[in-house]
């Protein structure tokens, strides 16, 4: 990469680092007045003096603490809970709850847009508990917690009208009686068989005797 950036680009200089302090190293330095960043002639990179950095991507959750100024990797983890895990756990449970609209409930059409826009991170579960389970009891005042969402309504199948199902029965009882009238063709070749090797064994006894 670096090297594709040097001779194909002709880029002067390149520095690879985490995004995740880049970001905190930003909010640190947009915290300081706006006269000393345009003192300054370059931008430093610099990060704060204890903090702790959670950044939340598609397929993991990693957590960089920062102690006296620097990152600690050692002290990092990394936990494998992302976005896409839990709008899959979101749509496993809708389409659980609500099985006769599984087709409208789209992974991850329609639940990516319920997670962004209604799904929140909780600071206190237990509250939030309890606070879900008085709203469907009808005794908690706040209006936020319950939302209803009307699902698209799925296209109406249309019925065959009462000419095309009459056509079908006459069909299909051509295809009956054209049927039977073949297994009778066949029942009466087989007795002319029969009858033939009859006749054709009394001939043979004539001839013995």
């Amino acid at each position: 990469m670096a090297q594709l950036l040097f001779e194909c680009y002709r880029v002067p200089g390149v520095n690879f680092a985490i995004d995740a302090l880049l970001s905190i190293a930003k909010n640190e330095s947009g915290s300081s007045s706006s006269s000393s960043s345009s003192s300054s002639s370059t931008n430093t990179f610099r990060l704060p003096n204890d903090g702790l950095v959670l950044s939340f991507s598609e397929r993991a959750t990693h957590i960089l603490p920062i102690v006296d100024g620097e990152w600690r990797p050692a002290e990092s983890r990394r936990i494998d809970v992302g976005g896409r895990l839990i709008s899959q756990c979101l749509h496993d449970r809708l389409q659980f709850r609500y099985p006769p609209f599984k087709a409208q409930i789209s992974f991850p059409g329609r639940v990516q847009l319920l997670k962004e826009n209604h799904c929140f991170v909780s600071t206190d579960l237990s509250g939030d508990f309890k606070r879900v389970s008085l709203a469907y009891e009808g005794r908690d005042p706040s209006p936020n917690l319950i939302r209803i969402f009307q699902l698209p309504i799925p296209p109406r199948v249309q019925t065959k009208s009462s000419s095309a199902l009459l056509d079908e029965a006459a069909r299909a009882e051509r295809a009956t009686k054209s049927r039977e009238r073949l297994l009778q063709i066949i029942q009466k070749k087989k007795q002319e068989k029969v009858s033939l090797y009859f006749h054709s064994l009394s001939f043979l006894d004539l001839l013995i005797s």
